[in-house]
């Protein structure tokens, strides 16, 4: 990149203004525009002939007025200097920056060569952008995931005045958020901010069906035998919790094959509750059943 630095206080000893200095520099580079012509919005501009040397001499043989009317060569005012730089910047709504292109998986490697990288140079690397931002909030989502089911297993032990009970209903979830992941990568979905919401709202809605079951046993055990209370709460709840399943999935269904603006946000949620809410029907109606009796079974 070429640098030009004028020379202000010798300009301002022999009363050389900055403008005109300009306009010799425009010449000596072919870029002085005198005027311009506008046809039916088609601009042309008419540029003064450029000089036809090279740089150096267009320096030594062109002249600028001084107040005493006597032309100095332009070299006097003018100092040229080759300096390298970036050849392309990046800006963007936060500023200018410069990219850079890793071929590492490794986030921790590659943050360990930038910081020896600034550690050497004394340069500062902020690392910030979509990626980095959607990272903070999978972690936040994880979080909430965790608080999410530590709130819930609390909440069924109160319920049913068991702790072995709520692991029933826990068991269920991690094979609901499998069916899930299946059907958003079935469909050529991606685990984003989206889906991540998808699988909390899964968390939600999973556990009614096993709640409902499990309770309808217990009220059944208390006047009927443990196989034959869990064979009559199937028979029970077996239209409850597949209505419940299918008016969900058939209520959220249409966004998948929706479009316009907000039918991709939308559609990531969709298929995530889907899946889980069938896998999820599918483990309380014989899963937890098993579990169940597999438990209370070596009690008696």
């Amino acid at each position: 990149m070429m640098v030009v630095r004028l020379n202000t206080e010798k300009m301002q000893l022999y009363g050389i203004t900055y403008t005109t200095v300009l306009d010799k520099l425009k010449i000596a580079f072919g870029n002085y525009e005198i005027t311009n012509f506008t046809d039916f919005g088609a601009v042309t501009p008419v540029l003064f002939t450029p000089f036809s040397g090279d740089l150096s001499q267009a320096l030594r043989e062109l002249t600028v007025p001084g107040t005493d009317a006597k032309p100095y060569p332009l070299r006097e005012f003018v100092a040229m200097k080759l300096q390298e730089n970036y050849k392309y910047i990046t800006a963007d709504a936060g500023g200018v920056y410069q990219s850079l292109a890793t071929e590492t998986d490794d986030l921790n490697t590659f943050k360990e060569s930038i910081s020896s990288l600034t550690d050497a140079t004394g340069l500062v690397a902020d690392y910030n952008g979509q990626w980095f931002t959607n990272q903070e909030t999978f972690q936040q989502l994880g979080f909430i995931l965790l608080v999410s089911v530590a709130l819930m297993y609390f909440i069924l032990t109160a319920e049913f005045e068991s702790l072995k009970q709520p692991v029933l209903v826990m068991l269920t979830l991690p094979l609901g958020l499998a069916g899930s992941l299946i059907l958003l990568w079935v469909t050529g979905g991606t685990l984003n901010i989206m889906s991540g919401i998808g699988l909390i709202v899964v968390l939600g809605v999973l556990d009614n069906d096993a709640i409902l079951k499990i309770d309808r046993i217990n009220r059944l055990r208390k006047i009927l035998p443990l196989e034959v209370a869990i064979q009559q709460a199937g028979i029970d709840r077996l239209k409850p919790i597949v209505m419940n399943t299918f008016t969900n999935v058939l209520a959220i269904t249409p966004i998948i094959f929706s479009s316009g603006i907000g039918a991709d946000l939308q559609r990531p949620v969709a298929i995530t509750t889907i899946g889980g809410l069938v896998v999820g029907t599918v483990t309380a109606l014989y899963f937890v059943p098993l579990l169940y009796w597999y438990i209370h079974s070596r009690k008696s």
